[in-house]
């Protein structure tokens, strides 16, 4: 199987697509194209293809006040956007209907999905350039023939891949990928496709013992905080696969333990259908 540098030089050679890069060269010395040029294959750089558990697309990068990066829904700055409110919103209405609002919040209250991608998440938009304050500024100049590549060849070299497409023109995708050996959904398909897609994702890993905790039943964080000692939660920390804390948390009080934990990328959000694995 290809990595990505190799599969996306291939992609960016064929035809309908092997103009992007001047294209956007040119575009960048008149005009504020999103994201920086550093970040516009970031979701590639976050998330290698073996690790891919899930697909997200998105049309096009946040607007400038939410410093996108690279990622569909994500901001660079934890600003929560209003595209992915809409997300929370499935998550709440789903897999996590059973968390109180102050639950929800505390797990899903960073913008920045940069933990989501290093985990297995391929956050990816199906223009991965736009124009400052013009949306839908490079529609149709070659980008939906990438993703295309990009959604065919995983299809084709992996298998159990969850397929979710959260953007207005699913319909040109959703046939790609090989319904026989992965999970596609749609707003045009599901009334909660990130519900769904979780679910799907679940059974199979169950399935592969790839889960170690049940995730209706995960460890309350907040909860934890208040009523075990720090010794039983670094030997809970152990158990669930969480391995290679610093010493510097060694000594801490357990509140400054957990609330220093959680702004790493071990943070507890929805991931947890990829954070916790057998070691």
């Amino acid at each position: 199987m290809k990595k990505w540098n190799e599969l996306l030089n291939n992609i960016l050679e064929i035809e309908n697509v092997n103009h992007l890069k001047g294209f956007i060269k040119t575009e960048r010395l008149s005009k504020k194209v999103l994201p920086m040029p550093e970040m516009m294959f970031n979701a590639f750089n976050l998330c290698p293809i073996e690790n891919i558990k899930m697909i997200i697309i998105g049309n096009e990068p946040l607007e400038s006040k939410y410093k996108p990066n690279g990622l569909s829904f994500s901001s660079g700055n934890d600003i929560v956007s209003p595209e992915f409110e809409s997300i929370l919103m499935m998550l709440k209405t789903g897999l996590y209907s059973h968390m109180n609002n102050e639950q929800f919040n505390l797990h899903f209250r960073y913008g920045n999905l940069e933990r989501w991608a290093k985990n297995g998440a391929l956050m990816l938009n199906e223009r991965m350039t736009t124009i400052q304050d013009s949306k839908n500024a490079h529609i149709n100049i070659g980008w939906e023939y990438f993703t295309e590549h990009i959604l065919n060849y995983i299809s084709t070299n992996l298998n159990n891949i969850a397929f979710v497409f959260l953007n207005d023109n699913s319909e040109r995708y959703i046939n790609i990928p090989d319904k026989s050996k992965h999970f596609v959904c749609s707003l045009k398909t599901s009334n909660n496709p990130m519900r769904d897609a979780l679910n799907y994702l679940v059974s199979i890993q169950s399935k592969a013992d790839f889960l170690t905790i049940d995730l209706k039943a995960f460890v309350d964080v907040k909860n934890l905080i208040d009523k075990v000692e720090k010794e039983l939660a670094d030997k809970l920390f152990q158990d669930i696969g969480f391995v290679g804390l610093d010493d510097k948390y060694k000594n801490k009080p357990f509140r400054e333990y957990i609330d220093e934990f959680m702004k790493k990328d071990y943070q507890f959000n929805f991931i947890n259908v990829f954070d916790f694995k057998l070691k």
